[in-house]
């Protein structure tokens, strides 16, 4: 194993790739990395992501939740129709 595959990853600022620490120009497409700035930006990254992947799992327990509340409604009638 290559020691560079360990290597943290930040996001370049130009065009949004990704690209290891260590580098100082962005192999894709040339610019110069400010390191702090890109780590910043990739844990922005990281932190959208975590965000957005909250929301969905937000939106999926309320969609579970009215499917419940639709199978209680199902229940409650036919146990009123049994009796």
């Amino acid at each position: 194993m290559y020691p560079e595959m360990y290597s943290k990853i930040s996001i370049c600022g130009e065009c949004g790739r990704e690209i290891r620490e260590k580098f100082r120009f962005c192999p894709w497409c040339g610019k110069t990395c400010n390191q702090e700035k890109e780590l910043s930006n990739f844990a922005e990254h990281i932190e959208n992501v975590k965000r957005e992947e909250r929301l969905k799992q937000i939106e999926n327990a309320q969609k579970r939740l009215e499917e419940l509340k639709e199978e209680l409604n199902v229940m409650v009638l036919q146990a009123e129709l049994a009796r």
